[in-house]
């Protein structure tokens, strides 16, 4: 069996709201894909002031406890809080006023980890519309007012713009991600269907991708794959003409054989 892919480019929150989410996380403390983090924090999240409030938890991906930490209404961590190490145990420490009591039991290594959250450092792979209401902190100088007003203005869809969309980390990267999604159906093999399967998408001024259809199939069950894996790509760094992101059409053809 062998998949190879090719690609062709065809030239809010309300302020001060308060929101439960769960935030996946991968090995560098970077927000990213369920499918690649190494844990995820449950915390309530004002978005506005860009900060953590009340009770935050994390938990490793197979759902152990890694700490448990507390904040404030300003963003300032307070009280209680536990780090859970898989073979010494619990450490338990307490925050005053965003300072550490008892801190050297922790440590260095989980301080920083502790200090990097606090940035929401933007990830590598993300889908953006994962977070719907994180989006002021996931997408640079974001404005909800402006986003709204000028989403008419976008409508027109480009085919060749001065600077094509870019995948993080380049072809090789989309490959590898949509290798974790991608299946070969049991249909497809058994009837021994080959071919390629033309899937056509659209990538928004904010990088997000939508419209994902497929154009020209070949049926046996890889039509619906090969659109499956493409919608789960993560966000692109979108397509620039005259100086502004706009929104680009794009086809990538799927060799199934």
């Amino acid at each position: 069996m062998k998949l190879l892919i090719t690609l062709l480019l065809l030239a809010s929150v309300s302020g001060g709201a308060l929101s439960q989410y769960t935030i996946y996380y991968n090995g560098k403390g970077k927000i990213t894909l369920p499918e690649l983090a190494t844990h995820y924090r449950i915390a309530n999240i004002n978005v506005d002031g860009k900060h953590f409030v009340g009770n935050v938890v994390e938990y490793r991906m197979d759902s152990s406890l890694i700490m448990e930490i507390n904040y404030d209404s300003s963003g300032l961590k307070q009280g209680a809080f536990r780090y859970v190490m898989r073979a010494e145990g619990a450490i338990d420490a307490t925050f005053a006023d965003n300072k550490l009591l008892g801190s050297d039991k922790l440590p260095d290594s989980l301080l920083l980890i502790i200090s990097k959250k606090e940035e929401f450092a933007k990830g590598m792979y993300i889908r953006k519309n994962d977070y719907p209401g994180l989006k002021p902190l996931l997408i640079d100088n974001y404005d909800a007012e402006k986003a709204e007003s000028t989403a008419d203005e976008e409508k027109e869809l480009f085919i060749i713009v001065e600077d094509p969309p870019k995948f993080p980390g380049g072809i090789s990267r989309l490959y590898e991600m949509l290798g974790n999604y991608l299946v070969y159906p049991p249909e497809a093999l058994e009837k021994k269907v080959t071919g390629k399967v033309f899937v056509q998408f659209v990538i928004n001024p904010d990088g997000t991708t939508s419209e994902v259809t497929v154009v020209r199939g070949i049926g046996g069950g890889c039509d619906e794959a090969a659109q499956y894996a493409v919608s789960k790509m993560p966000d692109w760094s979108p397509g620039y003409q005259w100086g502004k992101p706009v929104p680009v059409r794009m086809i990538l053809p799927i060799t199934f054989n």
